[in-house]
């Protein structure tokens, strides 16, 4: 089953959105890779059955979401180490990044399944 990572299969209003938000994770200096853009249902039934998503509702099946991993190691082109840890202070940054372009809701702030990597279209 393949993952999509392209940016192009984002819904064009949360396009521009994702993109500043890139840029401005950048310009922070939080360096992050791509984990998921759109998802098929197929794909959606698989993490459901995995226990990687609660909802049958993913915006990640409408392009309104995306998965990013902020990168820790990355050597030749290469990367080496993302960071996974639940604590870690780059997420909650990543959240008020996203905060303040507005419109993009964290997966950090969700009440029941905190879900770090996720950013979706409020």
């Amino acid at each position: 089953m393949t993952i999509d990572r392209s940016l192009d299969s984002l819904d064009p209003r949360f396009y521009l959105k994702a993109i500043e938000f890139l840029a401005r994770l950048t310009e922070a200096k939080i360096y992050v890779m791509v984990i998921e853009t759109g998802r098929t249902w197929k794909r959606q039934e698989h993490l459901l059955e995995m226990g990687a998503s609660q909802t049958k509702r993913s915006k990640h099946l409408s392009g309104e979401a995306i998965d990013l991993a902020p990168i820790l190691q990355y050597k030749n082109g290469r990367v080496l180490q993302l960071e996974w840890s639940a604590d870690a202070q780059l997420y909650k940054r990543m959240g008020e990044i996203a905060s303040q372009i507005g419109g993009i809701r964290w997966g950090g702030d969700f009440k029941s399944f905190k879900d770090l990597v996720h950013f979706e279209l409020e």
